[in-house]
């Protein structure tokens, strides 16, 4: 399966499989750069080019959504995207820049006021979940302590279920290895 590079608006390109589904979505849609991602509108909705590829139209009422393993939302490969819960997704993201703890997700909250807190956000079925660690000045790096250990083992629950891949309608006729491979493979 070779590839194909979408020229965007604001000088930015997708990357996409070269199959007949994409070649169809391509001649019916025209794509532009929106936040980091190809989208277009689409019986006046904004749909994303990821979405499209999965047959997903932004109309699901369940708790799924497209993630991209390497963070690139331009680069569409089926190697690197996948259909995971929310909850998957939230654990494939990046330390904020303005992080001052040094651990990816928890963030201090209310510094500045009497019961200041390390907190924990993530996502347990489908609803946004947050677990505060209240401290004071002596308790503050044990707090910190618990609230990364916290993390952590919600996170190893979800570490299996974070592998699994789906395949997006239409591509079952694909080669299995373009579904195991990595990113850096084509």
């Amino acid at each position: 399966v070779g590839l194909l590079k979408i020229e965007l608006t604001r000088g930015l390109f997708c990357v996409v499989n070269d199959t007949t589904q994409v070649r169809e979505e391509l001649l019916q849609n025209r794509y532009h750069a929106r936040h980091c991602y190809a989208g277009s509108w689409i019986d006046g909705r904004h749909q994303l080019l990821h979405n499209r590829l999965f047959g997903r139209t932004g109309k699901e009422t369940d708790d799924m959504t497209v993630d991209h393993y390497n963070r690139i939302g331009l680069d569409c490969r089926l190697c690197n995207m996948r259909l995971v819960t929310k909850r998957q997704q939230s654990l494939n993201h990046n330390m904020r820049s303005d992080n001052k703890t040094r651990y990816r997700g928890i963030r201090m909250q209310n510094p500045n006021r009497p019961t200041p807190c390390w907190t924990y956000t993530y996502y347990r079925y489908g609803k946004r979940q947050e677990r505060r660690f209240s401290f004071t000045e002596t308790t503050k790096m044990q707090k910190l302590a618990e609230a990364v250990a916290f993390r952590d083992g919600v996170e190893a629950i979800d570490e299996d279920m974070c592998m699994v891949k789906a395949v997006p309608a239409g591509y079952s006729d694909l080669p299995k290895t373009v579904y195991g491979s990595t990113f850096d493979e084509e």
